[in-house]
């Protein structure tokens, strides 16, 4: 494969790079299963805390959350690593001794060992956790993410890991990563309007009256060094102490009463808010002062237009928040929570937006958002696959109707039970994942449902994460956005588009060797500082030659190898009461889903096409096995992916 070339198509500035990683930040950039510093760290902690007496059916558990711990302290950036001073050598030094010390004592005498130095160990950890909240450890893991974009040798791999990072620590400072990516965003990207507020909120302007916002398309015309010591500011401000109101909404609501008080929170029907803000002067008496304000840049359109929706005001009272929508909207959500327990699953659901009121005055909102169903919305036959599938299907499926194979029948109601999790919280929808795996394995082998996972799974997995790499990659590539390509070259795009994709109406399938042969072609139209330029070039590298391969190949399989035990942690903790973090939970829940998915297809292939369940496991094994072993010895690195 050539050689990328080593002048880009047209400049980007390394800002808008950052400004790009700031978008969507409830989306992680690495891949679900690895696990970040701020949650491995909580994750043992929480082993340190665990209740039940140390038993050697333990033992598997803490040697997940130790290698997660450890993996993930790999993948500090060096301002994190410096600002974690003496916390992280400590915390370093104990995991490292539980480590040896799990292997070489006995459960009785590590039993003894955890019952003499657990309370040192839990105070030396929680002091690293409580290290998340401070604001130099926050301002060194966006420095690093900074680094990082400043120039172009750093990988898209390392990049997200630093991307991710910054945010796990800004939730952990129980800041909402939403405001202050878009907050970070406004600044970097010199927006009058957003470096207006920001200024405002750090007591440098003063914005009583809503005119004296400039435009929101307009430039602030600040040099680079100028925005990043704001956006330095920003991340370390302190709290501010003020008396401090949060409205928020719920949408699918309704109430017997106007108005309902409980404690601080204050809900009301829409309607009627909507109605007195509309009335005249002598009713408006009967409003909250927030929403009296008639300098107040809050407008009563501002409101959402849907029926059924009933706005909460939540009196924080006189105190510092680091960021008081989030626990506004915590304490909302519980007391509705808590009401409606009796009666089951509440109807209500809060909505996106907010008010926020600063001391009696509206200081900030998020536009209230309605929330959508997708699998409500109408689809067209054009973008519906059903009929297609059903057609697939049909040869294999048509002679075993009327379903009454009790084996099938089984499996059926497995796979309903699938497609149903994927509503479910990722806790209960993981136990309902592995009741699969485990139903699945005892049909298979004799052995215990990870060990079956290891021997039957592991192999596609690895392959199966090298083919999304390029697939995800060569798609970004050929569709995203290029500045300054000329026409030649968009051409050249649109041929190769043409020649890798083709459209299902429903999505599309892609020729995955064509797209390796046109990673070149690709990656000499994007700049290197540019997040698909640095994607490209990563996987390009990854995939240049048999040897590389076989180290991407290696370093999957530590990856399956820390996923799976993780998994197998939770799923034990779960079952049995153990320690579980809800964040670590989320990491391994789509690794479950396609495990789940996986012995699932495979199971009623086996069924439809009268192999046998065990058969078709079997040959597919042998099949994903046979290309693991045969990497080594490639001709070259395409007949390494594509042996066929």
């Amino acid at each position: 494969m050539g050689g990328a070339p080593s002048t880009p198509v047209s400049d980007q500035s390394w800002l808008d790079e950052a400004v790009a990683a700031l978008r969507k930040p409830d989306k992680a950039w690495c891949d679900e299963d690895r696990v970040s510093f701020v949650v491995a760290a909580r994750e043992l902690t929480a082993w340190l805390h665990d209740r039940r007496p140390y038993e050697g059916r333990h033992r598997p558990g803490w040697r997940s959350a130790l290698r997660d711990f450890f993996q993930a302290a790999g993948d500090l950036g060096p301002e994190v690593t410096r600002s974690l001073g003496g916390e992280l050598p400590r915390c370093r030094s104990i995991a490292q001794d539980l480590q040896s010390k799990i292997t070489a004592l006995s459960p009785v005498s590590f039993k003894a060992l955890l019952a003499t130095q657990s309370n040192a160990y839990r105070t030396a950890f929680q002091g690293l956790i409580g290290r998340f909240s401070d604001a130099d450890v926050r301002l060194a893991a966006w420095n690093d993410v900074l680094a990082g974009y400043r120039t172009s040798v750093v990988s898209h791999q390392e990049l997200a890991k630093r991307r991710d990072l910054f945010l796990a620590v800004i939730r952990a400072a129980n800041l909402s990563p939403d405001r202050i990516a878009s907050n970070l965003r406004g600044v970097l990207s010199n927006n009058a309007f957003e470096i207006f507020a920001t200024r405002r909120a750090l007591g440098d302007a003063d914005a009583a009256r809503s005119d004296a916002y400039p435009r929101p398309n307009q430039s602030a015309n600040l040099g680079e060094s100028e925005r990043l010591s704001l956006c330095e500011r920003l991340l370390t401000q302190s709290p501010q102490r003020a008396h401090y109101v949060v409205w928020v909404v719920f949408q699918h609501a309704s109430m017997t009463r106007m108005v309902q008080t409980v404690g601080p929170i204050t809900f009301y029907d829409a309607e009627l808010i909507k109605s007195l803000l509309q009335a005249k002067e002598d009713v408006l008496e009967r409003l909250p002062e927030e929403l009296r304000d008639k300098e107040s840049f809050f407008q009563p359109s501002q409101l959402p237009e849907e029926r059924d929706t009933v706005l909460a005001r939540v009196d924080l009272g006189m105190s510092s928040f680091a960021d008081p929508v989030l626990a506004a909207r915590e304490q909302a959500e519980a007391v509705v929570a808590l009401a409606g327990f009796r009666f089951g699953r509440p109807r209500w659901r809060i909505l996106q937006g907010y008010l926020l009121a600063v001391d009696g005055r509206i200081r900030g909102m998020g536009a209230f958002m309605p929330l959508r169903d997708p699998d409500s919305l109408p689809v067209s036959a054009s973008s519906d696959p059903m009929s297609d599938l059903l057609q697939m299907v049909e040869a294999d499926l048509a002679p075993h109707l009327p379903v009454d194979n009790p084996e099938l029948i089984e499996l059926i109601e497995a796979l309903h039970t699938w497609q149903k999790t994927d509503r479910e919280e990722p806790l209960s929808s993981i136990i309902l994942h592995m009741r699969i795996v485990e139903l699945v394995a005892a049909r298979v082998t004799h052995g215990a449902w990870y060990e079956f996972l290891d021997d039957y799974l592991c192999s596609t997995w690895v392959r199966d994460k090298i083919l999304d790499m390029l697939h995800s990659a060569v798609f970004d590539a050929a569709y995203g956005h290029i500045e300054g390509l000329s026409s030649a070259q968009e051409q050249e795009r649109r041929d190769i588009q043409l020649a890798l994709f083709k459209s299902t109406g429903y999505g599309h399938e892609i020729d995955l060797a064509k797209a390796y042969e046109a990673l070149p072609r690709l990656v000499s139209m994007h700049p290197p500082q540019s997040q698909s330029g640095r994607e490209l070039r990563h996987v390009m590298n990854l995939l240049s030659s048999p040897a590389s391969i076989v180290t991407l190949r290696d370093d999957l399989l530590d990856r399956w190898d820390i996923a799976r035990e993780r998994l197998q942690r939770i799923r034990n903790a779960l079952a049995h009461g153990g320690p579980v973090d809800v964040d670590g939970a989320k990491t391994v829940h789509g690794f479950a889903r396609q495990l789940a998915a996986w012995s699932l297809s495979r199971s009623l292939a086996g069924i439809l096409k009268r192999n046998g369940v065990v058969d078709e496991h079997t040959r597919r094994r042998d099949e994903a096995n046979s290309w693991f072993a045969a990497v080594p010895n490639a001709a070259d690195a395409k007949s390494a992916i594509f042996p066929n």
